[in-house]
């Protein structure tokens, strides 16, 4: 674990320019693609292998349907550039030459087969671990004007704070994660 995370700047300032050069500042990787890389980093060294480099189509299919609808809490907007982003991710470590396991257009095809899926289980609170579900009860209870402000239509610089391990603040646009493993 402390070797996955020691380099997850590194990797995420890498990816960002990525971004920068192909995908363009007016898109779901610029908004949301360094908290999904750190998410999809997160998933590896609790869930998955530890590996960040290894990625099958199964472990995309636990990541989008298992552990992210389970243990993260985030808003609707960020929640829908999840898929596009780890497509993106992919992508990049491919471009850099670390992708291993199943090949790059399975994985893509993976996150876009299993979108719909995945949106429906980030919303289906039956499969929430507890303490998500008591975040997200809490945030629902709060006045409009303290809860974290929405992303979509707007063009903005990457989160500041990276991956789904790093505390949230309300200017990162993101909710703190909750849950365990």
């Amino acid at each position: 674990m402390v070797k996955l995370y020691a380099h997850m700047d590194e990797l995420l300032a890498e990816m960002e320019d990525f971004v920068r050069e192909y995908h363009g500042y007016d898109s779901a990787s610029w908004r949301s693609g360094d908290f999904a890389a750190g998410a999809l980093l997160e998933f590896k060294g609790r869930h998955g292998d530890g590996r960040p480099d290894n990625w099958t189509v199964a472990d995309v299919r636990e990541f989008m349907l298992g552990w992210f609808p389970r243990t993260v809490c985030v808003d609707e907007d960020l929640r829908r550039d999840v898929p596009d982003c780890a497509a993106v991710f992919f992508r990049f470590m491919a471009a850099r030459g670390s992708l291993t396991g199943d090949p790059l257009c399975e994985l893509e095809a993976a996150c876009g087969r299993l979108r719909a899926q995945f949106l429906s289980s980030c919303r289906d609170t039956r499969r929430w671990e507890p303490s998500k579900l008591k975040l997200s009860r809490l945030l629902a209870r709060l006045p409009a004007v303290a809860r974290p402000a929405r992303t979509s239509g707007r063009t903005r610089a990457p989160r500041r704070i990276r991956g789904a391990a790093a505390a949230r603040t309300r200017c990162s646009g993101a909710l703190p994660r909750c849950g365990g493993r």
